[in-house]
């Protein structure tokens, strides 16, 4: 989506290693995340647990902040 629709560049990381929970965090997860922790859209990372719905909001808030 981000890169074929919105035509964004996703090759910002961030070093994740100084999250306590960064090892529950998937292989296939790891780059999205990564990416948006490096961004701003995510500030915490929780990989074992849903987020609620006030967390999506803010996700959600974050994207369209910077991106839209």
């Amino acid at each position: 989506f981000g890169i074929s629709y919105l035509k964004l560049d996703l090759a910002e990381r961030a070093d994740l290693s100084g999250f306590e929970d960064v090892a529950v965090l998937k292989e296939w997860g790891y780059d999205a995340m990564s990416w948006a922790v490096a961004v701003g859209i995510i500030d915490s990372l929780r990989p074992d647990e849903y987020p609620n719905r006030g967390e999506v909001a803010v996700i959600m808030a974050n994207f369209a902040k910077t991106y839209l």
